[in-house]
């Protein structure tokens, strides 16, 4: 049985260009090392407005939703996104 985690994020954008988001580039990973890709299709089917699907991010502060399906009973670690330069940020779960 998997569930759906969904997080409404938002992303601050600290230099004066707008920078590529990619749905793509936001992972999740478990405590066991699993790695999430975003559930695209239910996404797709809740949350039309989402400004992350948009691509790009002007300076400032963005606000979207993310939907991952994970496996009943995993413990979650962090919330990752990879940017343009490669370099990975990550939100470690409490």
């Amino acid at each position: 049985m998997q569930g759906d985690w969904i997080f409404d994020i938002t992303l601050r954008n600290h230099i004066t260009e707008p920078i590529t988001v990619a749905l793509d580039d936001f992972t999740l990973t478990d405590t066991e090392g699993n790695i999430y890709s975003l559930d695209k299709a239910f996404m797709d089917a809740n949350f039309t407005a989402n400004k992350f699907r948009a691509g790009n991010m002007r300076p400032g502060d963005t606000s979207g939703i993310l939907a991952f399906k994970v496996p009943s009973g995993k413990k979650l670690e962090s919330l990752s996104v990879k940017t343009a330069t490669k370099q990975v940020t990550k939100k470690y779960l409490p």
